[in-house]
């Protein structure tokens, strides 16, 4: 598993990520987006959901992907609780993202928000790649 920290930012959270791959990066993004928004919630993984996305850059599709799982949160009300599935490949011109979530409907009862992102940006985001490690920086705008 990647690792990551989160760094001052005026206004909104930024989080430094780094990862053995470019899936355990955005494995390790997701981690860092749930636990900042969600905190050390434990949700069950009830109920699985696939996401295909397409992109010309990795760094879009990273956007795009965690994207996806707040608007999910946000406007869906379900919680992408544990990723099963990450799968990068191309066609096409362009990067494409294959996963597997699984997680629950959100429950205002049960499950309090900690922080609501409004949006991934694309500020400051550059993944950069040295040897085998990916790094990258993530602001969420809140």
């Amino acid at each position: 598993m990647g690792t990551y920290k989160t760094i001052d930012h005026t206004a909104d959270i930024a989080i430094e990520i780094s990862g053995s791959s470019l899936e355990d990066l955005f494995h390790t993004a997701w981690q860092a987006w749930y636990e900042t928004v969600l905190g050390g919630l434990k949700v069950h993984s009830k109920v699985r959901k696939n996401i295909k996305l397409r992109a010309a850059t990795t760094e879009e599709l990273l956007v795009s992907f965690l994207g996806e799982i707040n608007y999910w949160l946000l406007v869906k009300k379900w919680i992408a609780a544990k990723i099963e599935q990450l799968e990068f490949s191309t066609g096409n011109g362009l990067l494409i993202l294959e996963t597997v979530v699984s997680g629950q409907s959100l429950n205002s009862d049960k499950h309090e928000l900690q922080v609501e992102v409004k949006a991934v940006t694309f500020h400051q985001m550059e993944i950069k790649q040295l040897d085998n490690n990916f790094s990258t920086r993530l602001v969420f705008d809140v």
